[in-house]
């Protein structure tokens, strides 16, 4: 009987491993991955989606920051909509549309935003800071550092 098992097919490795009473686990490369390395777009929302509402553990830069590149098309391209389906309101940020789509990605904003801070070894308390014009700079200069090498305080790298 086979135990633990994988197999790479291209760029993402499949792995199995029984759970015992006759159930398997399979994982298909994305949890897979080694921290600290290079995410594609498409894994890092993934990522992000997967993980909507964790705040524990850690958040690679690349997945950081394609997380935040995928807002911003969402919200341009949800506010073009808007302006489609309501031309005559100037409701700005605050127009139906563009409110149901940010309550929709402020959850795993800010969890994808409390992992980055946990991989530079900073507590995601530090988010508060972000309400300050100040505080917004340091966090955006944070989020930029590359992450602890090794294990740190919130999980390995």
């Amino acid at each position: 009987m086979v135990e633990h098992g994988s197999l790479n097919l291209g760029r993402h490795p499949v792995g199995v491993r029984s759970l015992g009473d006759g159930q398997w686990s399979c994982s298909f490369g994305l949890r897979d991955q080694p921290k600290g390395v290079l995410m594609t777009f498409v894994q890092a929302i993934s990522s992000c989606f997967r993980n909507y509402a964790t705040f524990s553990g850690r958040a690679v830069r690349s997945e950081f920051w394609y997380w935040y590149l995928f807002v911003a098309v969402v919200l341009a391209v949800f506010g073009g909509i808007d302006q489609w389906l309501y031309p005559g309101l100037s409701m700005g940020p605050f127009s139906f549309v563009n409110m149901a789509v940010v309550l929709a990605l402020i959850l795993p904003s800010l969890a994808v935003s409390v992992r980055r801070l946990h991989d530079i070894d900073r507590t995601g308390w530090w988010i508060l800071i972000v309400v300050t014009v100040i505080g917004t700079i340091v966090l955006i200069y944070w989020a930029c550092l590359p992450g602890t090498p090794g294990p740190n305080r919130f999980g390995n790298s």
